[in-house]
């Protein structure tokens, strides 16, 4: 057949059997190889690292175009191209951080679903990077290479994003921390100086020091972040030995978004939002941001749903907190006189707090130990919670309003001086003592209060002034509609109201509903104050108590003609009473 047409050959039998030779044009010339010959060619080619490339690749729909099958599958790199193994066992980090180091501008780095083993920090430090976690699990080691941050600082971490500018992270992660609970210093992921982030990723961390940092990141977005057993030592700390054991830890965040916290078991603030110098040695804070809800349930004398140290202008969602010792910190400490928390919107505050060693026992606690600082203004939808520990809403710095505040069995429910406190409705019930107790420089205004139970310890007065709380001198105090019913529960306080200190630039209450055991509703010393109807009532002037000057007891049973009260014009015991003008008959 050499000189045959190769239209004149006849028809190959399929399927081939391997053996059949066909022509081939080789060098200018026509020769023969057999279909295995050629197969074997074939399938090296393809085999070679360049094989992807020699295979076409159309997408579907109108206009697409031919490329290559090796440049379709190269818009995304997985940490499997580059050796990870993913079984839990096997330490990935290098092949992963391989994997990241390879993607170009705009390049997505993804983890298939699997277990991967890490120890030793893992970076993202370029621009326009993409981070596809997917579902997958990181079993975190805390003895690896430290990272450090744009301001110098080191520390065990599993994953650092720095200075990535306009980052993406996706994906649902778990990271589970393999060092030792309480003495890890590991924090899970931490972002610094991120500008223009877009992390929706929703992250899940466990058995480590903290779960994610984000630090001076810049109109960005996160995503929800949950987590449990969070207890150990400071990770930028040299050498760490400070207790720490947040979810989150927010420093100098400015115009982002932060999704929902759920956490279970931290021993500090869930959601801390914390103070830092950053790379340039500024002081900046978190401003203008907006968090959403924390769910969490605490572990330790100091965990918090949200300490505040730094907020300037942010939104806060709900807050559900138990087994801690407060719902809300907002804090000031000596010497942190470059931060503010001032100008920010809280939403409802409920859950069932405990009774710890420490001094922030509270559902909302405010307080300020820098003399040069106040605690700003802070909005509150409302507080509902129950606690057994001293106080329900402690305030000692700055000006806090609340639409209504429900508190049912702390010590003290509210307690505040130095500050100004707003709150539409205020109820209380099962105190150990009073409901309401204001020192120097408060100044109070309430809508309407009820007291709805006596004090489980004997206690002189519901609502009570008392000087030697506080500093600042005068203040004022303005009541709406107080209603007290003893209810037969606990031991009957013996005044509703009751201030002997001449603390005061002005009282002003609306109406007192009920009166104690003593059976009088209030009891002041010189103060100025001013009622609008009934302070005291009786059907004739005292025979007992101390008054003072100016002192008003309307008559309970007044008619037309008679008179409708006595003023005292004598302090003393009871002092002198003087008859008012007839009513018009």
């Amino acid at each position: 057949m050499a000189n045959t047409k190769i239209s004149q050959l006849p028809a190959a039998t399929l399927p081939l059997s391997g053996t059949e030779e066909v022509p081939i044009v080789q060098g200018g010339a026509t020769v023969r190889a057999t279909t295995d010959a050629i197969s074997d060619t074939v399938l090296a080619e393809f085999a070679a690292s360049n094989g992807s490339s020699l295979v076409g690749f159309v997408q579907a729909g109108t206009g697409a175009v031919t490329r290559t099958a090796q440049a379709k599958m190269r818009e995304t790199v997985s940490v499997k191209d580059f050796g990870a193994v993913g079984d839990g066992v096997t330490d990935d980090t290098a092949a992963i951080q391989a994997a990241i180091d390879s993607l170009p501008a705009y390049g997505e780095v993804f983890f298939p679903s699997a277990t991967y083993k890490t120890n030793g920090v893992i970076q993202v430090t370029a621009a326009n990077r993409r981070v596809n976690f997917g579902d997958a699990t990181f079993l975190v080691g805390d003895t690896g290479t430290s990272g450090t941050l744009t301001n110098g600082s080191s520390g065990k971490i599993g994953f650092l994003f720095k200075n990535a500018t306009n980052l993406t992270v996706l994906g649902s992660p778990r990271f589970i921390g393999q060092g030792t609970l309480g003495t890890t210093s590991l924090a899970g992921v931490v972002f610094d100086t991120c500008v223009n982030a877009s992390v929706p990723a929703s992250m899940y961390f466990e058995n480590m020091s903290a779960g994610r940092f984000i630090m001076w990141c810049d109109n960005s977005v996160f995503g929800d972040v949950s987590g449990k057993s969070l207890s150990g030592l400071q990770t930028f700390e040299s050498p760490p030995s400070t207790s720490q054991g947040s979810l989150e830890v927010i420093i100098g965040c400015r115009k982002s978004i932060f999704g929902n916290l759920l956490s279970d078991g931290n021993i500090l603030p869930a959601r801390y939002l914390s103070i830092g110098l950053n790379a340039a040695s500024a002081a900046i804070d978190n401003q203008y941001c907006a968090f959403g809800d924390v769910s969490a349930v605490g572990s330790g004398n100091s965990a918090t749903g949200i300490a505040v140290r730094s907020a300037l202008h942010c939104t806060f969602g709900n807050v559900a907190a138990s087994g801690m010792t407060a719902a809300v910190l907002l804090a000031i400490y000596s010497g942190n006189t470059s931060w503010s928390v001032d100008r920010n919107e809280f939403g409802s505050i409920t859950g069932t707090l405990l009774n710890t060693a420490a001094s922030e026992d509270a559902a909302v606690y405010s307080f300020c130990d820098e003399p040069t600082k106040t605690i700003g203004t802070n909005n509150f939808v409302n507080v509902n919670s129950i606690g057994s520990g001293e106080y329900g809403i402690f305030i000692s710095s700055g000006t806090l309003s609340f639409n209504s505040v429900s508190l049912h069995g702390y010590s003290q429910p509210l307690r505040a001086s130095k500050c100004t406190v707003l709150i539409d409705s205020f109820t209380a019930s099962g105190q150990a003592t009073e409901a309401i107790i204001y020192g120097q420089g408060a100044n109070l205004r309430f809508g309407s209060i009820q007291i709805l139970s006596g004090a489980t310890s004997v206690t002189t007065a519901a609502i009570r002034y008392n000087s030697a709380i506080g500093s600042g001198g005068i203040g004022r105090i303005n009541l709406g509609d107080v209603v007290y019913r003893f209810n037969s529960t606990g031991n009957d306080y013996l005044y509703p109201v009751m201030d002997l200190s001449n603390g005061f630039e002005s009282t002003q209450i609306n109406n007192i509903d009920g009166g104690g055991s003593s059976g009088k509703q209030a009891r002041f010393a010189s103060d100025e104050f001013f009622v609008r109807r009934g302070l005291y009532s009786s059907t004739t002037t005292p025979t007992t108590g101390t008054y003072s000057v100016g002192t008003v007891l309307w008559k309970s049973n007044a008619a037309a003609g008679g008179t409708p009260g006595w003023v005292c014009t004598t302090a003393g015991t009871p002092g002198t009473w003087k008859a008012m003008a007839n009513l018009a008959p």
